[in-house]
């Protein structure tokens, strides 16, 4: 038995404004992340600035998508997880920056200093050392960082909140969203599409550099060979 349209029609009008904004966020983010992807697979040119670049407007991106589930969770009757693609997205941040630490062109363009996994604001220690630290100091109620998270959204490109107290606030959204329901295993983060892709290319590039350079060296033996046979 199909659904009405009138079903449907309702369906479709339970997003609300906070939802808008949340998909929104959602969307912007998801396309950072696929610049920053980009840069860390452009093997042959130098892209360190236009990297680094994209990382710090993933962050801010990662900040306003915090804020904006923030605010949509405030206005929930009921307490639940922000779905997008059958996913708790507030868990996919987690990790879904993993391949940055995975990537040889992001440790080169940050003069060797490898960004470790489980790191959705590009902080030094990450999510775990983050969590290490929270729990030994006073934190805000789970309710109280909907409030803060809410009042102090941001605008990507236009920061002019001080940026580690934000970060404190949103590592401390995403530590309680795993508190609640749970980390993603290693599993699913390793099944990470963007992961993946990067770890096929740098794959693919290394198997091609090697063969470059083993077929050079063979031209090059070639040649001499070639000139001892005329002398």
């Amino acid at each position: 038995m199909k659904p009405s349209s009138t079903k449907a029609l309702s369906y479709e009008g339970l997003h609300s404004e906070e939802e808008l904004v949340v998909l929104k966020a959602i969307v912007a983010r998801e396309a950072g992340l696929d610049k920053l992807l980009r840069c860390c697979c452009s093997f042959k040119d130098d892209s360190s600035v236009e990297l680094l670049e994209a990382l710090l407007q993933v962050r801010d991106l990662s900040l306003a998508t915090v804020a904006a589930i923030a605010g949509w969770r405030r206005h929930l009757t009921q307490l639940r997880p922000f779905q997008w693609r059958n996913t708790n997205y507030i868990l996919k941040m987690t990790s879904d920056l993993d391949f940055v630490s995975k990537s040889h062109v992001a440790t080169a363009a940050m003069d060797g200093v490898r960004l470790p996994r489980r790191n959705p604001f590009s902080t030094i220690g990450g999510l775990d050392h983050s969590m290490s630290m929270i729990w030994t100091h006073e934190m805000p109620e789970e309710e109280d960082l909907w409030i803060l998270l809410d009042s102090t959204s941001i605008t990507p490109g236009h920061v002019t909140l001080d940026v580690p107290f934000n970060i404190h606030l949103a590592e401390s959204f995403l530590l309680c969203e795993e508190h609640r329901y749970g980390k993603l295993s290693r599993t699913q983060a390793a099944a990470d599409q963007r992961l993946q892709e990067l770890v096929r290319k740098e794959a693919d590039y290394s198997s091609k550099t090697r063969f470059g350079a083993v077929e050079g060296h063979n031209q090059q033996k070639a040649v001499l060979d070639g000139k001892r046979l005329f002398h």
